[in-house]
């Protein structure tokens, strides 16, 4: 009989440790979304966004990693000096550098 309740005792605590494994991961947030910006000038923006930041790769090359920042409309993302500011609001975006509108009426390629 004793034997019989170690193996319950045994089975009981794994299934616990997997279910709260479970659980955990469950929580944890791997979803990324991808969307390309056709813009002005014929540059574009291809952008992966995470939880909390996106990764930007621009037409002439350059690669970006943003953090997003307080916004009063839409997303903005910014790198930690605000050099750098990628707005999107719904199907739009924009990258400023330096207070310049470098990719402009950019818009969602569908």
């Amino acid at each position: 009989m004793k034997k019989d309740r170690k193996i319950f005792v045994v089975v009981a605590i794994v299934a616990v440790i997997l279910i709260s494994f479970l659980i955990w991961r469950s929580g944890q947030s791997n979803t990324q979304t991808i969307f390309t910006f056709m813009c002005a000038d014929t540059k574009n923006i291809k952008a992966v966004f995470a939880p909390q930041e996106v990764s930007l790769t621009l037409s002439s090359g350059k690669r970006l990693d943003l953090k997003q920042t307080l916004s009063a409309s839409g997303v903005r993302y910014a790198t930690l000096d605000g050099g750098i500011v990628f707005w999107n609001k719904g199907d739009e975006a924009f990258i400023e550098e330096s207070g310049v509108a470098t990719y402009k009426d950019c818009k969602v390629v569908k």
